[in-house]
């Protein structure tokens, strides 16, 4: 679904992403994990097309969606409306029942005509990822997308994650900046360090994962140990 192939990005003299190779397979969670400034986000914009390497090759067998770490939505529309917002700027014609589909998928039903400040923090992401999912429903960029929420909310929205992965054959690329959350939802992680991949970790815990099992903490013990060493 994605390949990335010997890619750079130079910005004012620096080489933020250097030589970089790796892909995604269909149907595959991956997460993009490392310190602050390893690269991760700048990754997943030039994936989505934000951005534009220097050198090198991004293929894709489709279109993307991105889901940022802020919601982003316009104060103004409604929560429907915000979700509505890119088909009808690209003067698409669209499925009204594939809105109200998505709508209830995460969970938005009683909100829909209510406006983002009326909204919870978990509400207004939910937002941002039913606005991603009716634009594609292939391939799903997430640059930590519950970082800014409490824990009961992020713990919430992670299963959802999961479900929608699931439900929609979902192929999804993923910024986190916690190992824990990284391995409870990834079929693999992608270990980043100065712009380059350092390491990618590949790992068989059997879904849904137990977070307190040794297994699993042995697998968030490894990666840690990776990212620091």
């Amino acid at each position: 679904m994605i390949k990335v192939e010997n890619l750079f990005l130079h910005y004012r003299g620096k080489t933020i992403l250097h030589d970089i190779n790796f892909s995604v397979a269909e149907n595959e969670f991956v997460c993009l994990v490392g310190e602050s400034g390893s690269g991760k986000t700048t990754l997943l914009k030039v994936i989505a097309g934000l951005l534009k390497q220097s050198r090198g090759t991004v293929l894709k067998e489709h279109h993307v969606s991105m889901v940022f770490q802020s919601a982003a939505l316009l104060p103004w529309l409604t929560v429907r409306e915000n979700i509505e917002f890119p088909l009808k700027t690209a003067g698409k014609d669209y499925d009204t029942g594939l809105i109200d589909k998505t709508i209830k998928e995460v969970s938005l039903s009683e909100h829909q005509h209510k406006y983002p400040r009326d909204l919870s923090g978990g509400q207004r992401q939910r937002v941002g990822i039913a606005r991603a999912l009716v634009v594609n429903r292939k391939i799903l960029l997430l640059d930590e997308p519950f970082s800014a929420l409490d824990i009961k909310t992020s713990i919430e929205l992670r299963q959802d994650l999961l479900r929608l992965w699931k439900q929609n054959n979902l192929t999804i690329v993923m910024v986190s900046h916690l190992v824990e959350e990284a391995v409870e939802l990834a079929d693999r992680i992608v270990i980043m360090q100065a712009g380059k991949i350092r390491r990618e970790v590949n790992f068989h815990l059997e879904r849904p994962r137990e977070l307190e099992s040794k297994s699993f903490l042995k697998v968030v013990d490894h990666v840690k140990e990776l990212i620091e060493n």
